[in-house]
């Protein structure tokens, strides 16, 4: 009924297990090399004695080799999380209130957000080169979405600032900044890139415009979204996400 321990080789004997298949456990000895004594084999054996009534489907029984001596663990396989999910998504909305989360996308290469809030003149200076940059993009399969991290602004407001700025892509209120902390951003305007799976790619500035607050160069000189934009396209690896810094207005708090 027991299964059998060969020191010698780690390897596990099973005989007529009907609940736990020796594929789904495994056997891993680290540390120094040793041989088990005869009570912490009859511990050994007992532990699968267990799994077995148990049925767990997946199972890892790890060997730490501590001198002369064996520590015992049983670990079970944790499922992978859902990035695309998000904490607090009801009260992402559009102008009209109804909850969205834009990292339903998937049919998407890329999901943009960038955040504005009305009254920075910073962020305002940057709509032609937003729009271009969406004008470019969308039609290659990559989302924009303009975010208003700030609560005091009403659809009302934010619907003028659009007009006025003339952005088409669609608009998203974060009040409660769940968009805001994904994104890691802190000021506006900034920008963040985020795969299909919703694993965060590039987050900082559109470009290096402003080298610092009331330095502004004639034309930018380096193109950082628009750059990351073009690799996600070329189907290039991307890793831990890019980060530059912004320069802006700094976002309101949260309410």
């Amino acid at each position: 009924m027991f299964a059998r321990l060969n020191s010698d080789t780690s390897a596990v004997s099973w005989p007529n297990l009907p609940s736990v298949q020796p594929s789904t456990i495994e056997l891993r000895r680290t540390g120094s090399r040793n041989r088990l004594g005869n009570p912490i084999s009859r511990v050994v054996e007992f532990l699968y004695f267990l799994v077995s009534l148990s049925a767990v489907p997946v199972a890892r029984l790890d060997l730490l080799g501590w001198g002369a001596f064996g520590c015992l663990a049983l670990s079970a396989a944790e499922p992978a999380a859902d990035v695309r999910s998000i904490s607090g998504a009801s009260t992402v909305t559009d102008l009209d209130g109804h909850p969205v989360n834009p990292f339903t996308k998937t049919e998407s290469k890329a999901i943009v957000l960038i955040f504005v809030v009305n009254d920075c003149p910073i962020s305002n200076r940057y709509a032609p080169e937003i729009r271009r940059l969406s004008s470019a993009f969308s039609a290659q399969g990559v989302v924009f979405f303009i975010v208003h991290p700030d609560p005091d602004e009403t659809p009302a407001a934010i619907r003028a600032h659009a007009e006025q700025y003339q952005y088409s892509m669609p608009i998203l209120r974060d009040p409660k900044h769940v968009l805001v902390k994904r994104a890691g951003a802190s000021v506006t305007p900034e920008a963040a890139v985020f795969l299909p799976n919703g694993q965060l790619a590039y987050s900082g500035r559109i470009d290096n415009r402003y080298a610092d607050f009331g330095k502004e160069r004639p034309a930018a000189s380096k193109h950082d979204l628009e750059e990351v934009l073009d690799r996600v396209l070329k189907g290039a690896r991307i890793g831990a996400a890019t980060r530059t810094k912004a320069v802006g207005c700094y976002i309101p708090e949260a309410k």
